[in-house]
């Protein structure tokens, strides 16, 4: 399949599986809302593990690999159906231990968390000493917010962090978060104030070559055009995997709701899809939802997967 081609529709995943040997799929808004699973994703799962393709689920969440694996068996995704999980917080973690290169090989020992109160404790277990006074901190963690704090709640610490010039992490860059609680505005909207007064922040998360680069390494010998990578937002789950050379897909779920809200069709999805990036960076499919079987039970185009919710446990995880 082509990566400047048209994109095109599908339902499901039945009849474009056979051209990827991998899948990496994202979780919120393409898996599950935080409370419910999509109809039709633990059939698709199973369908991708018994055919023996790596199904990598990938994450850009301010909580490492083992809490998220626990969410998604709380949901009702089981861990035997995908073949493994990345978070982007994993992945910064990891990159903060191990210390092999430029800028993590030269930070000092003292972090300051932007972080929701149960992700305090990222950094248990290293060397690093998580600060409450940016103005004594050699980096900035820029974890997790909650969607009622302003963005005017962060200006403080974001003007000692420029002017001393520390170094800025962030788990995620999504310009929405998707949730039990709707769509709202993500760590962009902190990120862009950051980068609006001339200073840099390194994304460990989706769109960054970092995520995709630790996928890639559970995955060994598959071509990168032969991985789907599915998800909700162009900016991230899309442009990210189009610049790394997978191949990707586009959910008509999650964050994407807004987007395909007026489509009609799968004519008016491919057109809606080709306004939203240059050409070599669009989706090369758009998908109703994940799921396995393309067959449609009613008549009318709709977003089965953002309108019915499936059973879900009924333990509480925060995201």
């Amino acid at each position: 399949m082509s990566k400047f081609s048209e994109p095109i529709f599908a339902n499901g995943l039945e009849k474009i599986a056979s051209s990827f040997d991998a899948f990496i799929i994202d979780q919120w808004g393409v898996i599950h809302d935080g409370k419910h699973v999509f109809p039709g994703v633990v059939d698709a799962l199973e369908h991708i593990t018994a055919l023996g393709k790596p199904a990598i689920i990938v994450t850009n969440s301010a909580k490492r690999n083992a809490y998220n694996m626990r969410r998604l068996a709380s949901l009702g995704i089981p861990r035997e159906i995908y073949t493994d999980l990345v978070s982007s917080a994993e992945v910064m973690r990891g990159l903060l231990v191990e210390r092999q290169c430029a800028p993590w090989d030269s930070l000092g020992e003292k972090a300051f968390l932007v972080a929701n109160e149960e992700d305090r404790g990222f950094l248990q277990g290293t060397e690093y000493q998580a600060v409450r006074d940016v103005g004594q901190a050699d980096f900035v963690l820029l974890l997790s917010t909650k969607k009622e704090t302003p963005l005017s709640a962060h200006e403080s610490w974001i003007n000692i962090a420029v002017e001393r010039k520390l170094p800025v992490f962030s788990a995620s860059a999504d310009p929405l978060t998707f949730g039990p609680e709707g769509i709202f505005s993500g760590s962009a909207g902190i990120i862009k104030i950051i980068e609006e007064k001339g200073h840099t922040v390194i994304n460990t998360g989706k769109p960054s070559e970092l995520v995709y680069k630790r996928c890639s390494q559970l995955i060994p010998g598959i071509k990168p055009e032969k991985v789907l990578a599915i998800g909700d937002q162009i900016a991230t789950d899309i442009i990210g995997a189009k610049r790394f050379g997978f191949s990707a897909a586009l959910i008509m779920s999650g964050a994407s709701e807004r987007i395909f809200e007026n489509a009609g069709s799968p004519e008016d999805a491919i057109r809606i899809a080709k306004s939203l990036a240059s050409p070599e960076l669009l989706p090369d499919i758009i998908l109703l939802g994940l799921r396995w079987d393309g067959n449609e039970t009613s008549a009318p185009f709709r977003r089965t997967a953002s309108l019915h919710h499936g059973q879900a446990n009924n333990e509480k995880l925060e995201q």
